[in-house]
């Protein structure tokens, strides 16, 4: 009975060798080389997906988040970068005040080093977004309000329009 019982170990401690042809390695390194890019590249072109407006539902909804509050520059990766529109000066912090009778704007102060806080309006165009304006002038900004799905964190995004750069702000 020892015979027969051995003979199973002895057929796993068998082992076969593989011989992969030159065709064969070839396909699996094209392969794995795909898949390397699709991993490490896979949400690369979502950052560069253009920003679609929000409706007026969704703006409105987004303006009641808005009023009222106060939005700081987040600096925790270094250095913020600094928008050519905005004539390469970083906006530090917006403050946007209470919403304007029966319209969908709001005053909004922007604080700039340098140079006396900004009075700005902050209203909404269809089919483009949140716009600033100061007097006759409208920066060349769009600005999105965006909030994570547990609700627990806020974050207004200035975006330059021709340079497509992209500056965070925190709620305070």
């Amino acid at each position: 009975m020892q015979e027969k019982q051995e003979q199973p170990q002895e057929k796993a401690k068998e082992k076969t060798k593989v011989v992969l042809g030159k065709g064969q390695v070839a396909m699996l390194s094209i392969s794995a080389t795909v898949m390397v890019f699709i991993l490490a590249f896979s949400c690369y072109g979502c950052s560069y997906q253009p920003i679609t407006p929000p409706t007026l539902e969704e703006a409105k909804g987004s303006f009641e988040s808005l009023y009222n509050s106060t939005w700081v520059l987040d600096k925790a990766a270094g250095v913020p970068p600094t928008l050519t529109e905005m004539h390469n000066q970083p906006v530090e912090k917006f403050v946007i005040d209470h919403k304007q009778q029966d319209k969908e704007r709001a005053s909004t102060t922007m604080h700039i080093p340098g140079i006396p806080p900004v009075q700005a309006e902050l209203s909404y165009r269809d089919e483009y977004g949140f716009v600033l304006t100061s007097g006759a002038m409208t920066f060349d900004v769009k600005l999105l309000y965006s909030s994570s799905k547990d609700g627990k964190s806020e974050t207004l995004t200035m975006i330059g329009n021709e340079s497509n750069t992209h500056c965070y702000y925190l709620k305070k």
